[in-house]
């Protein structure tokens, strides 16, 4: 009876393994750690019962003293160097790729915050590299009411755009030029404006990219690779969907100063 129980719970895992990680009759996951007591775990991937598709994925095979919670805590603890270095691995990837991208001149890749925003705005980008740690903020900015604008650049900005107190300017700036008063003055109609929000630009990435139907690759400069990528183009880069001309996309509020604040 022992024998039978150990061969349905391993059954039963190995079921659950392959409706949780196959789809589309692929694996979607980068790497498959294994983590159990006894010799649980290495029958696990030695019966025939385990899908044959995720073997290639299994990175690690590790031993834990605990179940539930604690065991999975247990286990990503002893896989933390192994899961470092396959995620520096598919790092090193990505930015190679996008460096041969350069090298060839595809016109497929936009880098730098200025064009890669123009091109996300549109909609132009398929997925994007991002520095983790990148040290842009995304600024919201409104129009002050009415009563607190000069009354002569009020009346000459009404003139021109009658819905202008009702629209927001979105900035990219170093957090170092938020407190700026220069910045809290519209550009065009010199009137003034209120902070309504800012966040990491690499936060607000993270919170909207599937909303674009992008893919976000965020990265670390702990590579060379990484470094390189960080160091000359800025920490941001994008792959095209297609060929776009850029320079003639209009992206609204974004210098390429850095002194001065924007990127």
């Amino acid at each position: 009876m022992r024998v039978e129980k150990r061969h349905n719970y391993l059954r039963k895992v190995c079921e659950v393994a392959t409706q949780v990680f196959i789809t589309n009759d692929k694996p979607n996951i980068k790497g498959l750690i294994c983590a159990g007591s006894a010799d649980f775990k290495t029958d696990l991937v030695k019966t025939d019962m385990f899908d044959q598709r995720l073997l290639p994925k299994v990175i690690k095979i590790v031993d834990i003293g605990y179940g539930g919670e604690n065991g999975f805590e247990q286990a990503i603890e002893l896989s933390r160097e192994t899961m470092t270095n396959v995620k520096f691995m598919q790092e090193r990837k990505i930015i190679s790729s996008f460096f041969e991208q350069i090298a060839m001149d595809t016109g497929m890749v936009a880098f730098g915050v200025q064009d890669v925003i123009r091109a996300f705005e549109m909609n132009a980008l398929e997925s994007i590299i991002l520095y983790e740690n990148i040290d842009l903020l995304r600024v919201i900015m409104k129009f002050k009411d009415g009563s607190q604008q000069n009354s002569e650049l009020l009346q000459k900005a009404l003139a021109a755009d009658s819905d202008i107190l009702t629209k927001t300017r979105i900035l990219y700036m170093t957090p170092a030029s938020i407190h700026d008063a220069k910045y809290y003055k519209d550009p065009e109609s010199k009137l003034d404006l209120d902070l309504v929000e800012s966040e990491p630009l690499a936060d607000w990435f993270l919170e909207n990219y599937d909303k674009f139907g992008l893919t976000l690759h965020l990265v670390t400069n702990k590579s060379a690779e990484g470094s390189q990528f960080v160091k000359g183009f800025g920490g941001i880069s994008g792959f095209l969907r297609y060929k776009v001309d850029i320079d003639a996309g209009e992206v609204q509020d974004v210098e390429d100063n850095l002194e001065e604040g924007f990127i």
